[in-house]
């Protein structure tokens, strides 16, 4: 069951890629909404209060300090509170893809990385995370038949594996090839370059028939 643990980290350091890249597209504009988005939010997290399933819920820090007293934080809560008093609980309006779009402005090949990275895994670490009954179809199934076998799951691990691996190898790489390039680290994009080399070996030697 570790296989399906990975898929939930593996999405987690893609969606991360994908916001460091577009802070770094953004500049200081779009890195000052993500202090600000935690500023308020990490406030709200001492004192909260609300409703799930029927049951009403209440708790927090005993002395929780007063907003006029944190710098900024007035601002910040207003940026993120919605006309009817609701907490707007993302940090930035725009989905995934269009803050891959945003990073292509600045570095095509980042966005490019970022994209494979997203498409080998969000879809179904979603599923999985959420615990729906397509996860559970999905993890036992791929794209073939269910898994029933000692041979029949290696099979299945194997997919996984690539999606899994896939999904953070091209995330890392997104990082390196926009930072490399943004601030010159020419040494960096080279690594880079050389366990390009490598994976792909790797990966031609596992697609060799046995």
């Amino acid at each position: 069951m570790s296989i399906r643990d990975c898929f939930g980290i593996a999405r987690s350091v893609s969606e991360l890629a994908v916001n460091i890249c577009y802070i770094a597209a953004g500049g200081s504009e779009v890195a000052q909404r993500a202090g600000r988005h935690a500023l308020q939010k990490g406030f709200r997290d001492l004192q909260r209060e609300g409703d799930i399933g029927g049951i009403s819920f209440k708790f927090g820090r005993a002395n929780v300090p007063s907003v006029d007293d944190v710098p900024g934080l007035a601002e910040a809560l207003s940026e993120f509170t919605g006309r009817k008093g609701q907490e707007i609980t993302d940090w930035t309006p725009l989905k995934i893809s269009n803050r891959i779009e945003d990073v292509g402005k600045v570095n095509s090949r980042a966005a490019l990385a970022l994209s494979g990275s997203t498409v080998s895994v969000y879809r179904h670490a979603s599923e999985l995370l959420h615990g729906t009954y397509f996860g559970v179809v999905h993890f036992w199934s791929g794209s073939g038949r269910p898994a029933t076998t000692r041979d029949s799951f290696e099979e299945r691990w194997g997919e996984h594996f690539v999606a899994i691996f896939g999904a953070i190898f091209f995330a890392a790489q997104a990082v390196v090839e926009f930072f490399g390039s943004s601030f010159d680290f020419p040494d960096l994009l080279e690594d880079q370059k050389q366990l390009i080399l490598v994976t792909n070996k790797i990966v031609e030697d596992l697609a060799v028939p046995r």
